[in-house]
């Protein structure tokens, strides 16, 4: 009866509401999984008979094997999806799951792109002396030097754009506006391009920032700039002009700027807002040659260890910049059907990676026994 109540379902998803076999599967791949958890358990459970409590043991059980909350809160949905059929056809009398929250997915940290990242970009690159290619770099130049969000850079007209005191006029979100002050290398790229505009483009328009025909730069437009340079030195999935804002916060942290200064230079209202770039301050170093043949190593070690691995990330960074054991090292192996992840901290990068391993050696060897017992 017990595997009859989930075969139901798993015809239903396919034949009445037409979801893909692999949405399918992954139902049946959490159903399965939490039968077989209440089937453990004293008391003789069944679908019938399972509560809140034990759904939420079984949560904590998966999150404890190392699964991610987005993870777990798929298995939460099927459940819920679940129960909801099977009290429709009166396979049950009441539904467990519909009250049960599952875990906070963790928010990503912003993404950002490394100083060596972009100085490879504006000094090594080949860049012609075209409109677009001058535009192009000055577009990248002034989104990572004053932080400005897309739609900022696009409504700059020439009258916001003040080379002499070297600053510019800002209308942010609300209309609100700000002024940011910039330097040197800045205010050179900005007469070169003003200049190379005026020469080669008929003006339609009060803007900063032209197209081709005269009229105001489109935000897609500048995207399209921004992401087609980043993709010559990084290998980030992101590559938006809001990936330049990040990374211009994070280098004036690095670079011991104050939090309420950054506030203020990015137009946040709330230094709440401005702190999550604390959380990721001096992440922005590059790992030494030494550094990444050991990670690489490692990752190769891990590989070898469980044949179905998909995908390996690391990640670095320092948690607390001025304190001991603040080297944390982080590990995500994809596997099919999963995504195992680990944490470690320690004095030393490589430290950190060797705990993370060896943590992620024990979650796959547990995985593989579950996928066994199966």
């Amino acid at each position: 009866m017990q595997r009859f109540m989930i075969d139901q379902f798993l015809n239903y998803l396919r034949y009445e509401k037409n979801r893909s076999e692999l949405t399918v599967k992954r139902y049946e791949d959490s159903l399965t999984d939490f039968q077989k958890y209440f089937e453990r358990l004293e008391g003789g459970l069944t679908w019938a008979s399972v509560d809140a409590d034990v759904i939420r043991s079984w949560m904590e059980s998966l999150m404890e094997r190392g699964n991610i909350a987005s993870t777990v809160n798929t298995g939460l949905s099927a459940l819920k999806s679940f129960f909801r059929f099977a009290l429709a056809r009166g396979l049950v009398s009441r539904d467990p799951a519909h009250m049960v929250k599952g875990p906070k997915k963790r928010k990503p940290l912003p993404q950002f792109v490394k100083e060596s990242e972009i100085n490879e970009l504006l000094d090594r690159t080949e860049w012609s002396d075209t409109y677009k290619d001058v535009r192009a770099r000055t577009i990248i130049i002034i989104l990572y030097e004053a932080g400005l969000r897309r739609s900022e850079l696009v409504g700059l007209d020439d009258k916001d754009v003040d080379l002499t005191a070297m600053q510019l006029k800002v209308t942010g979100k609300r209309n609100k506006q700000r002024v940011i002050p910039f330097g040197k290398e800045l205010a050179e790229q900005l007469s070169l391009y003003k200049t190379c505009r005026d020469e080669h483009i008929r003006k339609n328009s009060d803007a900063f920032f032209l197209g081709v025909r005269g009229d105001r730069i489109t935000a897609s437009e500048v995207y399209n700039t921004v992401r087609s340079c980043l993709s010559l030195v990084t290998t980030l999935k992101k590559k938006s002009p809001h990936v330049l804002r990040h990374s211009f916060a994070t280098a004036l942290l690095n670079h011991d700027a104050g939090l309420e200064s950054v506030r203020q230079l990015l137009g946040h209202e709330s230094i709440e807002t401005t702190e999550i770039y604390t959380q990721i301050q001096s992440i922005h170093f590059d790992a030494t040659e030494k550094l990444e043949a050991f990670i690489e190593k490692k990752v190769a070690k891990l590989e070898k260890s469980y044949e179905d691995i998909q995908k390996v990330e690391v990640q670095l960074k320092v948690v607390k910049p001025a304190t001991a054991q603040n080297k944390e090292a982080s590990i995500q192996v994809a596997v099919p059907g999963n995504t195992l992840r680990v944490e470690k901290v320690s004095d030393t990068f490589e430290e950190s990676i060797d705990l993370c391993v060896d943590s992620m050696r024990a979650q796959l060897q547990k995985f593989k026994e579950k996928l066994r017992n199966y």
